[in-house]
């Protein structure tokens, strides 16, 4: 096994002999500077840096003296100051390695994993979700959901999904995770086998238009804004890499005005991203409500609710000015 060259270099820094040292890609020889070698001085190079294959590891060794062991700990007993470089230089060098696989893995496609939608998850009609989504203001999005009367397993693994909405997240028809969401009780439940990837519709927006992120998809449905431009994240933050290839992102968040994570969430976005800032009063309408679907319940149409997003959207100072001011 071939020996690495900066320990080779700081074995051979070693060498107070006259006698030049023997030289292998695996084996490098020198007088010994622990015992001077008695009689064998500046004639015989009895220690040795090597690949010891019983070890699987570079070891040193004196066949007349019999000292044995690490780089680091002939360096050590036999030049101190030599060994504290030698430690400085190996750090430099684990940590461009360590940077060097990171660069590797990261350029590495993860796979992505699709699924089909599963068997037991049937259609909205005539189920008491289809209720619910009336309720909610949402019955005419009822094909973009499933119902689900129990708990399914998925990999050997029990989720919940039982008198459940369910929510897919789809790319060409097939599933990269799926959201349900109890009936009777405020519970969700999220499985996304994509690890980081909690962004619903994400795959069928257009990346080069203005994109609309809100932090729920019953919000983003709420909206009255296309289909095709609006998405909900499920995370705590939108990926930035996924961030980064959006042309013209706009955060839709909860009403800034109730809810201060949402304000301390925007004036984070705002700087560098168009953001939708509540109005307290639009078109004489007091808004008064924590989200967008909330709007819907209290009688407020979709067209009145796009508007009100389209007309308040900012960036920058002004921004960030008006969220200080709420």
């Amino acid at each position: 096994m071939k020996l690495n060259e900066i320990e080779k270099y700081y074995f051979l820094r070693t060498n107070i002999s006259d006698l030049p040292p023997k030289i292998k890609e695996d084996d490098v020889a020198i007088c010994c500077p622990i015992c001077r070698e008695g009689k064998s001085w500046n004639r015989k190079q009895r220690l040795h840096y090597y690949w010891d294959d019983y070890l699987k590891k570079p070891n040193v060794k004196c066949f007349n003296c019999g000292f044995s062991g690490s780089l680091k700990t002939y360096l050590k007993a036999v030049n101190p100051s030599l060994y504290e470089e030698y430690m400085i230089e190996a750090r430099k060098e684990y940590l461009e390695k360590l940077k060097n696989k990171n660069k590797t893995e990261n350029k590495k496609e993860k796979k992505f994993i699709l699924f089909e939608i599963p068997e037991e998850f049937k259609k909205i009609d005539g189920t008491k979700a289809e209720k619910y989504l009336q309720k909610r203001g949402l019955i005419k999005f009822k094909d973009l959901f499933f119902y689900c009367d129990k708990n399914i397993t998925i990999n050997d693994k029990q989720i919940m999904t039982k008198d459940s909405i369910i929510i897919p997240f789809l790319k060409n028809d097939k599933m990269y995770g799926f959201q349900s969401r109890k009936i009777e009780e405020k519970k969700f439940y999220t499985y996304l086998p994509n690890h980081g990837l909690k962004v619903w519709n994400i795959f069928n927006v257009d990346w080069n238009k203005s994109v609309f992120i809100f932090e729920s998809v019953f919000d983003a449905l709420s909206s009255g804004l296309p289909l095709n431009r609006i998405v909900a994240n499920l995370g705590i933050t939108f990926p930035q890499d996924l961030l980064d290839k959006l042309k013209y992102p706009i955060f839709c968040l909860d009403n800034q005005n109730f809810d201060e994570a949402s304000r301390m969430q925007s004036l984070k976005y705002i700087d560098n991203y168009h953001v939708f800032i509540w109005p307290k009063i639009y078109e004489g309408e007091s808004v008064f409500a924590k989200d967008f679907n909330e709007l819907i319940q209290n009688g407020w149409s979709k067209e009145m609710i796009k508007n009100m997003i389209l007309n308040n959207i900012y960036k920058g100072f002004k921004g960030k000015l008006k969220l200080k001011l709420i």
